[in-house]
């Protein structure tokens, strides 16, 4: 007969079992246990990372693959009417995000900007905007930290629609839970923000 012993904080436990000669298991192994006077075993607490980002007050709480916010006070003639964040941009690596504003009427002349910004769970915001001056797109960027990167592809301009991609690494910088706003500025007074503020 084996027997095998295991102790472990006061306790012992006496596991035996039998095999007879013959190839065919013993179909039930005997258990004994005995116990001891039970002891204090030394604990720790080890706090896990939260696994969904918390919503800030003024901001869209991005989670899952897309979010989208209206404003509910949109400016009369132009102004924003939604804007919306999904993870992926076709042609781009993973990591890349679209951001697609909505609008009411043509752009106007002057200078129009289309600014958001998005923040991830390290608290470092990223700026993605567009600027136009008198209809002509005069700055596409990203703003991380003290750096602008200025985007060489064009933004998708269609008929009351804006679209960007953000750059997979700013992407994966921010996580894949963020918290986000936009607006929309003509002449530096917003015409829509979303959420509305």
């Amino acid at each position: 007969m084996k027997k095998l012993i295991i102790a472990a904080a006061g306790a012992s436990v006496l596991l035996a079992g039998c095999t007879s000669g013959t190839a065919e298991p013993d179909p039930v192994p005997t258990t004994t246990m005995t116990a001891s006077t039970p002891q204090s075993l030394p604990t720790t607490t080890t706090a896990l990372p939260a696994t969904v980002l918390a919503a800030v007050p003024g901001k869209v709480l991005h989670v899952g693959s897309e979010s989208e916010c209206a404003p509910t006070n949109p400016a009369p003639g132009f102004g924003l009417t939604r804007v919306e964040i999904r993870d992926g941009a076709a042609g781009h690596p993973a990591g890349a995000k679209l951001l697609r504003w909505e609008f009411d009427g043509p752009i106007p002349g002057g200078v129009v900007a289309f600014t958001a910004t998005l923040t991830g769970a390290d608290g470092k915001p990223v700026m993605r905007g567009v600027k136009f001056i008198d209809g002509t797109v005069a700055a596409n960027y990203v703003f991380a930290g003290a750096k602008q990167d200025n985007i060489t592809i064009p933004p998708d301009l269609d008929d009351g629609s804006l679209g960007v991609f953000i750059p997979a690494a700013v992407g994966t910088s921010i996580g894949p839970d963020f918290n986000w706003s936009a607006d929309l500025e003509v002449e530096g007074k917003s015409v829509g923000g979303c959420p509305s503020k």
